[in-house]
């Protein structure tokens, strides 16, 4: 058995984290006062390694992910599903 390290900033579902609301290419945006919120946890590279979490698309984290980088996101499945798309703009404000 192979042991790893990781670190999260707070529990899933466990109050902590933050949220931010965001939008989907080519889609309309939600009436005005209404927003799409992503419930956001930060995670190290190992996250989902550690938790023996594999992801189902797209890629993980890497070291070389950084602000200067471009955005970088990973979703569940169930968003990934409900929107039939994975291709998703965090706002920045």
């Amino acid at each position: 058995m192979q042991n790893s390290i990781s670190a999260i900033d707070s529990l899933p579902f466990a109050p902590g984290g933050f949220d931010n609301s965001f939008a989907i290419d080519d889609r309309p945006k939600p009436p005005p006062g209404e927003h799409w919120i992503a419930h956001i946890r930060r995670i190290d590279t190992a996250y989902f390694a550690s938790m023996r979490m594999p992801l189902l698309a797209g890629r993980a984290f890497s070291d070389h992910d950084r602000a200067t980088t471009g955005d970088v996101a990973i979703i569940s499945q169930s968003l990934a599903q409900h929107t039939g798309r994975i291709r998703i703009r965090l706002d920045s404000g």
